[in-house]
């Protein structure tokens, strides 16, 4: 599968959604950034450092998969998504809808197997604060258990 993924990007090297998130963020347009965001644009779900190098198993060494994780952090393309662990997922960012002030996001942490899931798709009200704050972000984060887990049986360790 993830050699179907690979391929399908190197068929399709000129990927419009890809290539421009890259160039309106003032970045060049290599193979590693276009395999890396595809990725992440296609996900459902965060996606960590480790699962990345797993997935390209070779195709791409890990100093090129973390300076680009980190790069694109800085140019708001993914941000860095906690989890219920002291590992660090990241997830596509809210550079596809305007950034304001009011952005929130919202995420469903498993309590089984600690995948975290993005709910961009739900709309919280905003929220007003006094007049002498000033928020950049807010996050939400709901705890559960996972359709994959609650079919699997998956049991407290």
């Amino acid at each position: 599968m993830q050699q179907r993924c690979i391929q399908n990007i190197m068929r399709d090297p000129f990927n419009e959604q890809v290539v421009g998130l890259l160039k309106s963020s003032g970045l060049s347009v290599t193979y590693s950034r276009k395999l890396i965001l595809e990725t992440f644009l296609n996900a459902n779900a965060a996606i960590s450092q480790l699962k990345l190098c797993k997935r390209f198993n070779g195709q791409l060494d890990k100093a090129t998969i973390y300076r680009t994780l980190r790069l694109f952090v800085e140019k708001k393309l993914l941000q860095v998504v906690p989890t219920t662990d002291i590992s660090i997922t990241y997830a596509c960012s809210a550079n596809q809808r305007p950034a304001s002030v009011t952005h929130h996001d919202l995420h469903f942490i498993c309590e089984k197997c600690k995948k975290l899931f993005p709910l961009n798709e739900i709309k919280l009200p905003v929220i007003s604060l006094p007049q002498h704050l000033s928020a950049t972000r807010s996050e939400t984060f709901i705890y559960g258990i996972c359709k994959e887990c609650n079919k699997a049986g998956i049991k407290d360790p």
